[in-house]
Formats: structure tokens, sequence, C-alpha cells
């Protein structure tokens, strides 16, 4: 779509460090490898089926039409959700528009858990949860979407693709 950005991502720099968690402050979270080296696979297909997490303080009714940040349904606490993980090709299919290297798509609408980033998450978080063996890992930051929770993905910068701007900096 020609009004969506690619590459949707920024960086703050901090004037002293963040506490740590072990502090009780902020936790640290690893960025996503680029490609996949360790399944094989190409970057747009990277992490495709996994379940992701996607956390964030906006709008909670779905495709609501008179959502701004006056009128809505906001939370009082941060929201999480699991969304499913797709291909680009698969959310290109889905969309009816491309998607290029840059993003990342993922889903939880009709169908599937009825849960989705929306009008106010835009900047936040998806991740993949840590196992016993693995970290949490970055893989994404909300980007867009038509509607949410609706037929069709929400759309992501993909960090593996930010990388090489995040190391320049």
């Amino acid at each position: 779509h020609g009004n969506h950005m690619k590459h949707d991502a920024a960086l703050l720099f901090l004037d002293e460090p963040a506490p740590c968690a072990a502090t009780g402050g902020t936790e640290m979270i690893a960025l996503d490898a680029p490609d996949c080296p360790w399944a094989g696979q190409d970057g747009e297909s990277c992490h495709a089926g996994q379940m992701a997490l996607v956390a964030g303080w906006g709008n909670m009714h779905q495709n609501d039409p008179g959502a701004s940040y006056t009128h809505g349904s906001w939370p009082d606490v941060l929201q999480e959700t699991e969304l499913e993980i797709l291909t680009n090709a698969q959310c290109e299919q889905d969309l009816g528009e491309s998607v290029d290297t840059s993003m990342i798509c993922a889903y939880g609408g009709s169908g599937r858990n009825g849960k989705d980033s929306c009008q106010g998450d835009s900047g936040g978080p998806l991740w993949l949860a840590a196992t016993p063996s693995t970290a949490d890992v970055l893989i994404g930051i909300v980007s867009w979407g038509y509607g949410c929770a609706s037929t069709t993905p929400g759309v992501y910068a993909r960090t593996s693709d930010q990388l090489d701007w995040i190391q320049e900096k």
C-alpha cells in the first residue's frame, strides 16, 4: 500500500541507562537474527507457523470506526495476546497487496483467537517468548493493518531487516 512505510521503526537514545530487571526495572530482549540461518529458511518465511506475542496500550474494540485517542476502549493495564506468524506470501494473499522483506505478518483475527494489535499499539513489540533454552526475541514492531482482529493479518516492521541500521546508530 503506497501509504505504508517500509522500515517502520525508531530508536530512542537515553541520557542514562535504564535500570535492569534485576533492580526492578526493564528487561533486555534479544534482536532477531537475519534469515533464520538455524532453520535453513529465507527471511520471508522465517518464523512462519510459530506463535508470537504482541503487547500494547491500544484500542480494545476491534474495527471501532469511532476509535480515537478520546473515544474508544483504552486499557488501564498493558495488554498482551498471542498471534500466528505468516509467510509473506500468505500475508500478501490475505491482504491483497504487496508485502516486502522489511515486513512480517501475524494473525489472530476471525477464526483464530479474535485478538490483534490495534490503533494505539503502533511501535509496540512482537516477540517470540523465551523457552527453557532461548531468551525472548524481538521479531517485529507494530506497524499497520486493516481493522483490528479482522479477516486480514497485521503487518509489523521485521526487526531482522533493521539490524544494519540499528548497529549503525
